[in-house]
C-alpha cells in the first residue's frame, strides 16, 4: 500500500502526460486495497512529508545545462547516457546525499564529458568553469566533488571486475570438476 501510494504521488509530479490513476493502481493490486485506504495513506504520506514533495534531483539539471552550453549538443545523447549513469551511481551511496543536487549534476556532467572527450582537456576546463559560474560555486569545490564521484566509480568498477573474475574462476573450477 505504501509503495503504490508513493508511486501515485510520484506520477502526479513527474508524469504530467500519463498520470497513474488510483483506480488503475488499485486494479494492479488485484483490488486488495480499498479506495478509502488508498486516499487515507496518500494523505498520511503527504502530511508526514509536510507536503514538501517537489524536490530537485541531479537529473533535473541536465536539460538546463545542455540548453545553456550549446557546445555540448554534438554529443548530447552520449553525454546524457553517461550523465544518468553517474547520477544513478551517486543516488545509491548515502555520502552523496550531503551535496547539493546542482553540485552533483555539475560533477557528473564533467565526468561524462571528460570520458567522451579524453583528448580535450581544454573543453573540460572550460565546462568546469562554466558550470561553477552557473551554479554559483567555486571551481575547486566542484572539482573536489567530481574527484570524489570519479574515485567512487573507479572503486566500484574495480570491485565489480574482481567479483566477475572470482565468479568466472569459481565457475571454471566447477566445470572442470564436473568433466
Amino acid at each position: 500500500l505504501f509503495g503504490i501510494v508513493c508511486l501515485f504521488i510520484a506520477s502526479k509530479l513527474k508524469a504530467k502526460a500519463h498520470i497513474l490513476t488510483s483506480a488503475k493502481l488499485i486494479e494492479y493490486t488485484d483490488n486488495s486495497i480499498k479506495l478509502d485506504e488508498f486516499l487515507e495513506w496518500e494523505s498520511m504520506i503527504l502530511d508526514k512529508l509536510k507536503w514538501d514533495i517537489e524536490s530537485i534531483v541531479p537529473n533535473d539539471y541536465l536539460s538546463v545545462f545542455l540548453n545553456r552550453f550549446n557546445y555540448l549538443n554534438e554529443q548530447m545523447e552520449q553525454i546524457s547516457n553517461h550523465f544518468y549513469a553517474f547520477t544513478a551511481l551517486c543516488s545509491i551511496d548515502f555520502k552523496f546525499s550531503f551535496y547539493p543536487s546542482s553540485m552533483l549534476a555539475s560533477a557528473c556532467l564533467l565526468i561524462a564529458c571528460e570520458g567522451l572527450n579524453k583528448n580535450s582537456q581544454l573543453l573540460t576546463n572550460h565546462l568546469a568553469l562554466d558550470l561553477a559560474n552557473t551554479i554559483n560555486c567555486d571551481i575547486d569545490s566542484l572539482l573536489q566533488v567530481k574527484e570524489t564521484i570519479d574515485n567512487y566509480y573507479k572503486n566500484n568498477s574495480n570491485n565489480d571486475a574482481e567479483s566477475n573474475k572470482s565468479f568466472a574462476s569459481n565457475t571454471s573450477s566447477i566445470n572442470q570438476q564436473n568433466v
